[in-house]
Order: C-alpha cells, then sequence, then structure tokens
C-alpha cells in the first residue's frame, strides 16, 4: 500500500513517519524482531489474486461483459505495455533498460517451449508431458500470474516466512524476544462454476470470503447474485470447520471420531496427510486400530465428524517444510514451499536487478 502500484493506485495511502509506521516493507522484513504475535496466525491467497485488478487497470477490450471467452491481452504488445505498467516502469528516464528488465522478468514465466522453436523432436516431447506453444492466452497467463507474485503472494510469502524464522525471536534486549507463533497458511484454488466473471479470471481476489462466512447457505444471496453447486457447498462446510476451529483454539487439530469396522469393534479413523508416517494409507488417511482390529476393517461411511465429511489434516507453516493447504472442490491437500521459485526472484533477485539498472541509469543518463 505504500509502494503503490500502478495498476492498484491508493488515493491516500500510508505514510511511513518513523512511529506509528516506522519502517518500509523490506526494511521491516529484514528485522522482525520487535513483532509479538499475542497468538496463532493464519494467513492465505487466492490462486489468481491480481485477475481483479488488472481487469479494471489494464483491460482495453470491453467486451468481456457480453463474451466471458475475451481476452483482455492478446499480443506481445500488449502484453509489454501492461507489463511496464505492472513493475511501474513505463514512464522511467532509460526505457531502454526497463524493457531489458521486463524481459528478464518474462524470461521466469516463459513456457519453454517457445525458446526452442523449429526443434520439432524436442516440441513434440514437451507436448507429451504437458508443455503447449504460444497461444493468445500465453500473454494474459503470464501477465497476471507476474501481477499475482509481485503484488500479492510474494509479499505474502515472505512474511510468512519471517513468522517462523527461528532466528526472529533472538532479539538481543530480552524484553523485545518472542516465540515462534502457530502459522498456518492455504490457497485458495477453486473458481465459483456460476460466477459472472471473465473465465480468465479465475479463482479472483476475494472470493474465498463467501465460502469462510458460509453465503453459499443463504437463499437471499443466491437469489440475488449466483448459485453454487453441491461440491462447492461441501468445500464451504470444510472451510467453515477449519476457520471455526482456528478461531476456537489457535491450531488446527486432527479431527477424531469413531467407526465401526466390519466386525463391528471400534476403532478410530483420523484423517491426515501424514507425511512419512508408514500407516498412511493412499488417499492420504492415517488409520489406528484399537487393540486387535485391523487398520483396514475400518469403515469410514458411518465416521461422523461435524458436519459428516472427511476433512485433512492442516498442516503448520514451519521454517523446515512451509507447509501450507490448498482448498479445491476436487481435493484438499497440503504442498510446501508455495511459489518457491518465482519468489525467489521477487524477493532476492528483482530488487538486485531493479537496483542494477537505477545506478546506471543515474551514472549514464539517456541522451536526448
Amino acid at each position: 500500500m505504500v509502494d503503490r502500484e500502478a495498476y492498484f493506485n491508493i488515493p491516500f495511502p500510508p505514510v511511513i513517519d518513523g512511529h506509528f509506521l516506522p519502517y518500509r516493507t523490506t526494511q521491516r522484513f529484514n528485522n522482525l524482531a520487535h513483532l509479538k504475535p499475542s497468538g496463532s496466525v493464519m494467513l492465505g491467497m487466492n490462486s489468481n489474486e491480481a485477475s481483479y485488478f488488472l481487469l479494471y487497470s489494464l483491460v482495453s477490450n470491453a467486451s468481456f461483459d457480453t463474451n466471458s471467452e475475451a481476452l483482455p491481452v492478446t499480443t506481445e504488445e500488449e502484453y509489454f505495455k501492461g507489463l511496464l505498467k505492472v513493475l511501474d516502469l513505463e514512464h522511467h528516464m532509460r526505457p531502454d533498460l526497463m524493457k531489458f528488465l521486463a524481459q528478464y522478468t518474462q524470461f521466469e514465466y516463459k513456457n519453454y517451449s517457445e525458446m526452442i522453436e523449429g526443434n520439432l523432436f524436442v516440441s513434440d516431447r514437451l507436448q507429451m508431458v504437458g508443455w503447449s506453444g504460444q497461444t493468445d492466452s500465453t500473454w494474459t497467463r503470464m501477465l497476471e500470474e507476474i501481477s499475482s507474485d509481485k503484488g500479492f503472494k510474494c509479499p505474502l510469502v515472505e512474511f510468512a516466512q519471517a513468522l517462523v524464522n527461528s532466528n526472529r525471536g533472538s532479539h538481543n534486549r530480552l524484553s523485545l524476544r518472542s516465540a515462534t507463533p502457530r502459522t498456518y497458511f492455504y490457497e485458495f484454488a477453486h473458481r465459483t462454476e456460476s460466477l459472472p466473471w471473465p473465465k480468465w479470471m479465475k479463482t479472483v481476489h476475494g472470493q474465498e470470503i463467501e465460502y469462510i462466512f458460509g453465503a453459499l447457505f443463504s437463499p437471499l444471496f443466491m437469489n440475488k447474485f449466483y448459485g453454487f453447486t453441491k461440491p462447492e457447498m461441501d468445500l464451504a462446510d470444510r472451510m467453515m470447520t477449519y476457520w471455526a476451529n482456528f478461531a476456537r483454539t489457535g491450531e488446527q487439530k486432527r479431527y477424531m471420531c469413531k467407526t465401526l469396522s466390519a466386525n463391528q469393534k471400534s476403532v478410530t479413523v483420523e484423517t491426515s496427510r501424514g507425511i512419512g508416517n508408514p500407516n498412511i494409507m493412499a488417499d492420504g488417511k492415517s488409520i489406528r486400530a484399537s487393540q486387535n482390529n485391523s487398520p483396514e476393517t475400518a469403515s469410514e461411511s458411518n465416521c461422523k465428524w461435524p458436519h459428516s465429511l472427511p476433512m485433512t489434516y492442516w498442516e503448520e507453516f514451519t521454517e523446515k517444510t512451509e507447509s501450507y493447504l490448498i482448498l479445491d472442490t476436487d481435493r484438499i491437500f497440503v504442498a510446501r514451499k508455495p511459489r518457491s521459485r518465482q519468489c525467489k526472484y521477487w524477493n532476492r533477485w528483482y530488487p538486485v536487478l531493479t537496483q542494477q539498472a537505477e545506478n546506471i541509469s543515474g551514472s549514464c543518463p539517456r541522451k536526448k
């Protein structure tokens, strides 16, 4: 909010006054010893955070209101024009240097099959494993991914990493030392099927809110806006359970229940990712039998969760694992290290490249 983006302009942004807001973003992340959270932290992102803002600031194709298939960026020229806006470089005094910086950024997001055009053998092999060639949707995809990572995802990931940094609590002043809080990270990856937005926008900013607060079960909401499918309602049920459990306890406990096996003996079923546990089944469920019961006899059909739905255990986001929960109707699962490669570029390499470009620009101004 302080470093305003061209596509996300804040008319009255916060002011770094040295007292209430003492640090700029980068300085604050480099030294978070002063931060003393009073409890656990939950934070997360949607898969396509920036698409909502790109729609209003970059889209010149206004046909999206009548054609949900219309793309906002269909040519390389439109893409680079939008990219310079996203990088806030369009009015720089050395556009030649800034174009190089934009091209380097594009390299990080480009489909590698485009880099070997003409090599039919390699191109065919790439297509076999899922790589596709250049299409009109490529420019929109890259611009949205770059915008989401730079403006939303990578700053959030960096903040989560700072929270769980084991060195954060070792401040030289005892009164400023703080323990690493329980931290949970998520990515909401589902696009509501009846959403009226253009399809290229996918999972837009803020779309998870209606799932967290149960708008899917409101007849008034559905009559006024749009409806939902049964899998979407199940996803909302699960998400409300996660959020309510966190609000009550500050952590995500394993959901336990009693069920009956095929021979009517009681066993305990625990839903968990349980990576590294030899008792984990292929579908991610950990079965622990009581007494001499065999795990294979457990029956989930009689297991009553808070809403009669199986739950995936939400692992903590730690310095070692960086585990996070991906929420979708198809499946809910635990992944590791969100946007790792992309965020290394934005948080580590892009600032260096930008500074070098600024140094060259200052020492060698372009002649008019």
